[in-house]
């Protein structure tokens, strides 16, 4: 029973990990895109509105994750 939890735990933990880098990729790319086009244009546009979108959206799922695993 332990063996199966802790094989378990460690198949959360490195699909946390590879979700937690592609999220830091997808970031990175849109950041990068919003700072080329507001570099150019001087206006914000829809790259920078997803990105602080996907950060929100991130940051409240880590927190609603964190919570109710302490619970």
């Amino acid at each position: 029973m332990t063996i199966a939890k802790a094989a378990r735990q460690q198949k959360i933990d490195y699909a946390r990990k590879a979700g937690v880098r592609t999220f830091a990729f997808l970031l990175l790319v849109l950041l990068a895109h919003a700072i080329y086009e507001f570099y150019n244009s001087f206006t914000l546009n829809a790259s920078f509105y997803i990105l602080i979108g996907g950060l929100v959206f991130f940051f409240v799922n880590d927190y609603l994750i964190a919570k109710s695993a302490k619970s």
